[in-house]
């Protein structure tokens, strides 16, 4: 899938001669890595040490916020991507996004402390740009931190059971 460079949301330096030949990671898709790591969230969180209430919100604003953002500056994508076949790159060049970036990406994961009202409709509100971007397909983390989410293999569940494993003859 070739897609042009320059959008009416692009700054002038993202309006480079860069276009995306990677296609584009679907809303399900995205959706369903979200809950895959939202789920691995919960339990590194549940398995912890008992903590008082002061203590437990603490964890619940940074484990998430940390995971999203140390995993998609280091890897370019968190387990749930992983899982989904899904990268997160740089829209400038297809590049894996710094640590900023990653951060603005990861950020609003944290809001799941302020409970679970207030977490579902920040979480409608970041995913609502992206229903909206047929083209790039953007949530309002991306839009921030500059990035689209592509996919480079298919998903693990996706993929065929008569297909030979790597290194077998």
């Amino acid at each position: 899938m070739s897609i042009p460079p320059h959008t009416s949301d692009d700054t002038p330096a993202e309006s480079q001669e860069f276009v995306l030949q990677e296609p584009l990671g679907s809303v399900l898709v995205r959706l369903a890595a979200r809950l895959f790591d939202a789920a691995l969230m919960l339990l590194a969180v549940l398995a912890g040490i008992p903590l008082p209430d002061s203590g437990r919100i603490a964890i619940l604003v940074a484990v998430p916020i940390l995971y999203e953002t140390i995993m998609v500056a280091m890897c370019g994508r968190t387990v749930g991507k992983m899982v989904m076949g899904l990268h997160v790159v740089r829209r400038r060049d297809g590049g894996r996004p710094e640590l900023l970036p990653s951060l603005a990406r990861g950020a609003p994961a944290g809001i799941l402390a302020a409970g679970p009202v207030f977490a579902a409709i920040v979480m409608l509100l970041c995913i609502l740009p992206m229903v909206g971007d047929t083209r790039l397909q953007r949530s309002l983390q991306d839009r921030i931190a500059r990035t689209v989410v592509v996919q480079r293999q298919r998903p693990w569940a996706a993929r065929s059971t008569t297909e030979p494993a790597r290194g077998a003859s």
